[in-house]
C-alpha cells in the first residue's frame, strides 16, 4: 500500500498563482510602565510592535489601548501612530486624537484627569520587510506634563498594561 506525505496543501487559481486571504499572523506588544513628556514634538510612549508581512500586498490592522492623563485644565495630550519613522496620520494636525482634559480627578489632592484611550488603524505597508508600529505622544503646551499609562489617580505607580496588536490580513 502506498502513502503520500505532505507538509501543506495550497489552493491553485486558474492562472497558477496561489491566492489565500484572511488573517495570517498576529503579534502583540505591551507596556507596563509610565511615561511623561512636556515636549510639543512627538516622542515615543514605548508601546510598539514589530511585524514582518508575508505578502507585499497584505494589510496590517493595528489596535492599541492605553491610559492617558494631563495635569492641567484646557490642554491636551495628543497621540499618533508611526510606522517606522513615518507619521501615519493624514489629518492636518498629524494626530489620531487629542484628549482634552477639563478638570482634575475628584480627589482634591490630585490635579490629574485620566482617560482610557484606543486607536484602530488599517495600514498598507507594501513590503515583506519588518515594520515597527509605535504609539507616539506630545503635549499641547510645554508648561504642562502629558502622562502615558497612569492610574485613575494620576499616579505613576500601579500602572495598567497597555497593548498594541498588529494583525496581517492577506487580500
Amino acid at each position: 500500500m502506498s502513502k503520500i506525505y505532505v507538509d501543506q496543501i495550497e489552493p491553485k487559481t486558474a492562472n497558477g498563482n496561489v491566492s489565500i486571504s484572511g488573517y495570517t499572523q498576529a503579534v502583540m506588544g505591551k507596556k507596563e510602565t509610565y511615561e511623561n513628556t512636556t515636549s510639543t514634538s512627538y516622542v515615543t510612549t514605548g508601546l510598539e510592535v514589530t511585524i514582518t508581512p508575508v505578502a507585499s500586498n497584505s494589510k496590517i490592522l493595528i489596535n492599541c489601548s492605553w491610559n492617558t492623563g494631563f495635569n492641567n485644565n484646557d490642554h491636551a495630550v495628543i497621540y499618533t501612530l508611526y510606522r517606522d519613522s513615518t507619521n501615519l496620520s493624514t489629518a492636518t494636525t498629524q494626530s489620531f486624537g487629542a484628549y482634552s482634559f477639563n478638570g482634575g480627578d475628584s480627589n482634591s489632592t490630585i490635579n490629574y484627569a485620566t482617560r482610557t484611550a484606543s486607536l484602530v488603524y488599517l495600514d498598507e505597508p507594501n513590503t515583506t520587510s519588518a515594520v515597527t508600529y509605535k504609539l507616539m505622544f506630545k503635549t499641547s503646551n510645554a508648561s504642562y506634563t502629558a502622562k502615558f499609562n497612569i492610574n485613575v489617580q494620576g499616579e505613576s505607580d500601579a500602572q495598567r498594561t497597555c497593548t498594541i496588536v498588529a494583525q496581517e490580513i492577506r487580500v
